[in-house]
């Protein structure tokens, strides 16, 4: 099944740069990863642990016959911002801004 049939059929939208945020965003808006190596590299280059990818399993919607892997962005980049404390950091450093 190709890759549009899918975002169509599941009604998703697809963010067009793997890149972590924790903007306000569509909830269906999805990753569409190369493979499980792609989506496991995803968390590990954001800060998540090896032993800890486990976790980003909850983001997933699919896997396809061919390996790609569909996963919700939100989920994706609030499991990275809980586990490694991005979305915390962010914030403080917007409350440091504020109070100069």
């Amino acid at each position: 099944m190709n890759k549009e049939k899918v975002l169509k059929i599941m009604g998703l939208i697809e963010a067009k740069e793997k890149r972590f945020s924790i903007e306000e965003i569509p909830a269906n808006t999805a990753y569409v990863f190369k493979n499980l190596e792609e989506f496991n590299n995803y968390f590990i280059n954001n800060g998540v642990e090896k032993d800890m990818i486990g976790l980003a399993t909850s983001a997933l919607i699919t896997i396809l016959n061919d390996g790609r892997v569909f996963a919700y962005k939100n989920i994706c980049d609030f499991i990275i911002s809980e586990i490694t404390g991005k979305q915390k950091e962010k914030t403080k450093n917007k409350v440091l801004v504020y109070m100069n």
